[in-house]
């Protein structure tokens, strides 16, 4: 093997490491050099061998790459275990509902009828479910009539351009340790923290995490949120806090109070961003796909909004992908599917031993649902 070549890409706007690529030529005894590329996630495969992308050395002008090298000829063996174990659970599941199908047959009519109630009473409950979440989601934006269009506006976070919807949904968990906060929409949450900093700033919504954190900060224990001010302004606190840091550049483990100290800064760094309008970055840098974006002039709701539904910049994403991300992040595909799959056990449970198809039908939808809301989930992802 000979190394033709090695390059790193990085993620926009930061210096991280995104991908490697080696270059390399094989040459096997009596044949032509084959020329190959071995990037992350894309091995390769050669005389019964597979050489991954590790790692790469670069110092003094020279560059090296790291390639893991392994063979594992039982491979083939542990995948047909994982299909007989599936196929197994298939057996299992169909010779169940053919054995309830002929216990219930045999069942009294009072039974039976007391499936038809709890078959009715499961799918009115589900019915429920669905309409209090479509709802709750409706009344947020009727109730806040900006977020809508300033969660379409594509910025730079971490590396890759997302909506405002993802950054402001990060932030506000992040934060605070809830979805929603007060319940008001996200995007309107996190961006009020940068149209009116000092109020945002006084206002106890970040996350302590810690009664010990709590005490130091000169608050009762079991106070749960403090503001940005209260906690920057703690001479405790800001020890803590860099107790906690020089521990992580020393890599000794952080527990108890500095671990809390050390995921508190997380939150503040967080929240701080916000306060001094760096993290709305929604302008894209020219002729640099790499370079740091850089904020609107104006960090108001109405410039905001101008600019989302303005004309599209370049560097934008296509408007088709920014729906579709902020679909996924409102509908929470993986949430639903559990609730689903879960509704769909409970209906296998209570139609184990009850006379009534419908239970069976609904337990198979729903585990059908479920499994359906994850592959859409993955596909969109």
């Amino acid at each position: 093997m000979t190394l033709d070549d090695f390059r790193i890409d990085h993620y926009p706007g930061t210096m991280r490491p995104a991908n490697f690529r080696s270059d390399i030529r094989i040459t096997d005894p009596g044949a032509a050099p084959v020329a190959v590329g071995i990037w992350m996630n894309h091995p390769l495969s050669h005389g019964g061998w597979k050489l991954f992308q590790s790692s790469y050395q670069q110092e003094r002008g020279r560059e090296a790459t790291v390639l893991s090298v392994s063979k594992d000829p039982g491979q083939p063996v542990v995948f047909a275990g994982y299909v007989l174990l599936v196929v197994g659970m298939c057996i299992v599941l169909g010779t169940r509902l053919a054995q309830t199908r002929a216990q219930a047959a045999r069942l009294v009519e009072l039974r039976a009828q007391q499936a038809k109630r709890a078959a009715k009473a499961g799918a009115a409950a589900l019915g429920l479910l669905v309409l209090s979440a479509s709802g709750a989601v409706e009344a947020r934006a009727a109730s806040e009539p900006a977020a809508p269009t300033l969660a379409r506006l594509p910025v730079q976070h971490d590396g890759r351009v997302m909506p405002l919807d993802t950054l402001a949904r990060e932030a506000v968990w992040n934060v605070t340790g809830k979805t929603s906060w007060n319940g008001m929409d996200p995007v309107a949450t996190a961006t009020a923290w940068s149209f009116a900093p000092s109020v945002a700033a006084g206002a106890p919504l970040v996350k302590i995490g810690s009664r010990e954190l709590a005490v130091a900060a000169g608050l009762p224990a079991a106070t749960t949120h403090a503001s940005f001010q209260q906690l920057v302004g703690s001479r405790e606190v800001l020890a803590l806090i860099e107790q906690a840091r020089q521990a992580a550049e020393q890599r000794k483990p952080r527990e108890g109070v500095l671990a809390a100290a050390e995921k508190l800064e997380d939150r503040l760094l967080w929240l701080q961003r916000f306060l001094d309008r760096s993290a709305i970055l929604p302008i894209p840098a020219e002729g640099a796909f790499t370079a740091r974006w850089s904020p609107p002039p104006a960090m108001t709701s109405d410039s905001l909004a101008a600019l989302a539904s303005g004309p599209r910049l370049a560097g934008w994403p296509a408007a088709g992908a920014v729906e579709r991300e902020i679909t996924y992040n409102r509908v929470r595909p993986l949430q639903i599917a559990w609730i689903v799959m879960l509704a769909a056990l409970i209906a296998s449970l209570v139609g184990w031993n009850r006379a009534d198809k419908r239970l069976d039908a609904l337990a198979f939808a729903g585990l059908t649902a479920g499994f359906g809301m994850i592959t859409w989930a993955i596909a969109t992802r």
